[in-house]
C-alpha cells in the first residue's frame, strides 16, 4: 500500500515523503480512496475538510479568506471573489490565485524570491505573468528588485565593496566576486579565539591545538 498521501492535507499539498525511496516496512494506513482526517481516522475524500494554515473548513462548508469566499468541497477549497471585489483598488495589477488543485504557486516579493513556495497553497491575490512584489506591494519585473545589505535597500546594478570583493544588486540578489581575501586570527587571554570567520569562542582546557597549518 502506499505511504504517502495518507492525510486529507495532500489532498491541498504536495506530500514530499512521496519522493522518498524507503525499504518497506509493516504497518497500517487507510484503505485505498480514504484519508485521514485532523483525528487520525480513515474518511472518504467527499467527506475530507480543507486546511488554511491552523484553520480547519470542513466539508461542505464556507470561509472567508483574505476576503475571498472560499468553499470546501472533498478536500480542496475553490474561492473566488465578486466582480466588484476583484477591482479593489488595493490589488492593482493582480491576479486572484484560486487553490482549486495542487498548485504550486504562492505571492512572490522581491524579499522571497528564492524561498519556495509553501506545501499548502493560500488563497489570495498574486502578481502574474512571474512578476514579483516591490517593498510597496506593486507588481514589478523580477530584474527591477532591489537588494537588502545591512538596514539599507540598493537599486539593481549598484555596487558595495565587501572586505577584497566586489558586489553587484541584479534582480533582488547580490552577484560577488570570488577572490580570495586575506582572514586573521586571534588568540588571547585564558581560552579566547576568534577564527578566521570572525566567530568568537572560549573554552579551557590541557589539550594542544594548532591554530594555522599551511
Amino acid at each position: 500500500m502506499r505511504a504517502c498521501n495518507q492525510t486529507c492535507k495532500a489532498l491541498m499539498q504536495y506530500d514530499f515523503t512521496c519522493d522518498d525511496d524507503d525499504v518497506p516496512v509493516s504497518g497500517c494506513g487507510c484503505p485505498e480512496g480514504m484519508y485521514l482526517d485532523e483525528n487520525g481516522i480513515c474518511i472518504d475524500k467527499t467527506q475530507c475538510p480543507c486546511y488554511i494554515s491552523d484553520n480547519v473548513i470542513k466539508h461542505g462548508h464556507s470561509a472567508t479568506v483574505q476576503g475571498a469566499i472560499c468553499f470546501c468541497k472533498s478536500g480542496v477549497l475553490s474561492c473566488s471573489y465578486t466582480k466588484s471585489e476583484d477591482s479593489r483598488q488595493d490589488s492593482p495589477g493582480k491576479v486572484f490565485l484560486n487553490c482549486d488543485g495542487l498548485q504550486k504557486q504562492c505571492a512572490k516579493s522581491c524579499q522571497n524570491l528564492n524561498v519556495p513556495c509553501p506545501s499548502l497553497c493560500v488563497p489570495g491575490w498574486i502578481c502574474p505573468n512571474n512578476q514579483v512584489e516591490d517593498r510597496n506591494g506593486n507588481c514589478i519585473p523580477r530584474e527591477e528588485c532591489s537588494c537588502l545589505y545591512g538596514d539599507a535597500f540598493y537599486n539593481p546594478g549598484a555596487t558595495i565593496q565587501l572586505d577584497c570583493n566586489k558586489c553587484t544588486c541584479q534582480g533582488g540578489s547580490w552577484d560577488c566576486s570570488e577572490n580570495q581575501c586575506s582572514k586573521t586570527c586571534l588568540v588571547y587571554g585564558s581560552g579566547h579565539y576568534i577564527t578566521f570567520d570572525g566567530q568568537r569562542w572560549f573554552f579551557d582546557s590541557d589539550c594542544e591545538y594548532v591554530f594555522v597549518q599551511v
